[in-house]
C-alpha cells in the first residue's frame, strides 16, 4: 500500500507532512555547521594528542621507531641523498675545499666537490 492509500484507509485524508519533506530551519542550519566544526576540531586535537603521546612523551617509542626505519636500506638511501642536495645548495662546498687545501691544489676543489657529491 501506498502512503496515500494508508491515510485512506484508515479513514484520514493525506497529512501534509507525509506529502512534502519538512524544511530545514535556520537554527538546524546553524547547529550543523556548528557540529561540524566542533567535530573537525575535536579530529584534529586528538590526532596531535596521540601524535604527542607516541612520538614526543614516549621517547622509546620514538627511538625505536628511527632505528627500525633507519636499518631499512631503500629510506637510507634516500636519506643520504636528500641530506647531500641539501648541503650542496646551502653551503659553496667548492668554495670550501678551495680555503682548506693549499695552494697549489686549490684549482683541484670544483673537480672534488662535484667527485664528492
Amino acid at each position: 500500500m501506498e502512503p496515500a492509500e494508508e491515510t485512506e484507509a484508515s479513514g484520514g485524508e493525506p497529512s501534509e507532512a507525509a506529502a512534502e519533506p519538512r524544511a530545514t530551519t535556520r537554527g538546524r542550519r546553524i547547529l550543523i555547521r556548528v557540529l561540524l566544526v566542533v567535530a573537525t576540531v575535536l579530529v584534529a586535537l586528538g590526532s596531535l594528542a596521540v601524535w604527542a603521546n607516541r612520538q614526543v612523551l614516549n621517547a622509546n617509542n620514538w627511538a625505536d621507531t628511527s632505528s627500525a626505519l633507519l636499518q631499512n636500506d631503500a629510506i637510507r638511501t634516500q636519506v643520504a641523498d636528500f641530506m647531500v642536495d641539501q648541503v650542496y645548495a646551502n653551503v659553496d662546498v667548492a668554495g670550501e675545499l678551495k680555503a682548506a687545501l693549499p695552494p697549489r691544489l686549490q684549482p683541484l676543489a670544483g673537480p672534488a666537490a662535484g667527485g664528492l657529491r
